[in-house]
C-alpha cells in the first residue's frame, strides 16, 4: 500500500506560494489565487512553469507593449485584493490603460469589468479627461493614431469646468 507523505508543518495555506522577482521588485502571489482570475495562467502554466517561465514572459510583455514595471506590480497588487477596485483607490488613465493591456492579455475578466467601470465613473473629472487626453497625445505620436482624436465631448466637458481647468497644473 502506498503511503502519502504529508507535511505536517502547519503551513498548508502557502502550499502554492509564488515568489520572483521582477526588475528591483518582488512579487508574491499564490499560484491558486492567479489561476482563479486568469484563464491564460490556466490554459499555458503548470504550478512549477509560473515559477520558470512566468518571469521571463512578463518582461518580453512589459517590453513589447510598453508597460511600466509600477503598473506590472500593481496588476499584482491588485490581484491580492480580488481586483476589487475599491472607491478609495485612484488610478491615473495611464495605469488604467496598462491595467486593461494586461487583463486582456492574462485573460482577466473581472478585472477588464473593473476597469472598464472605474474609467466610466471618472471620466467626468478633470484630472482624468486631461490625463485621457494626453495619453492620447502620446500614443497618436508613437502610433500615428488618435484614439480619443476629435471628442467633441470631452472638449464641451472641459469648456463647462473651465475654472477647473485653469487651477489644474
Amino acid at each position: 500500500m502506498h503511503q502519502c507523505n504529508i507535511i505536517n508543518d502547519g503551513d498548508y495555506d502557502n502550499d502554492d506560494f509564488i515568489s520572483f522577482q521582477l526588475d528591483s521588485n518582488k512579487i508574491n502571489l499564490h499560484y491558486s489565487q492567479l489561476t482563479k482570475y486568469s484563464k491564460l495562467i490556466r490554459d499555458r502554466y503548470l504550478f512549477s512553469d509560473v515559477i520558470d517561465f512566468l518571469p521571463t514572459e512578463l518582461q518580453k510583455y512589459q517590453e513589447q507593449f510598453g508597460i511600466t514595471i509600477s503598473n506590472l506590480v500593481l496588476f499584482f497588487q491588485l490581484l491580492q485584493q480580488n481586483y476589487n477596485i475599491e472607491e478609495d483607490i485612484t488610478l491615473t488613465y495611464n495605469e488604467c490603460k496598462d491595467l486593461l493591456k494586461m487583463s486582456k492579455y492574462f485573460e482577466v475578466r473581472k478585472l477588464s469589468y473593473q476597469i472598464s467601470e472605474y474609467i466610466k465613473r471618472h471620466n467626468f473629472e478633470v484630472d482624468f479627461i486631461i490625463q485621457m487626453i494626453q495619453y492620447d497625445i502620446q500614443t497618436s505620436e508613437e502610433n500615428e493614431n488618435s484614439l480619443i482624436g476629435d471628442n467633441n465631448e470631452l472638449e464641451k466637458l472641459l469648456s463647462m469646468k473651465i475654472e477647473e481647468c485653469l487651477s489644474n497644473e
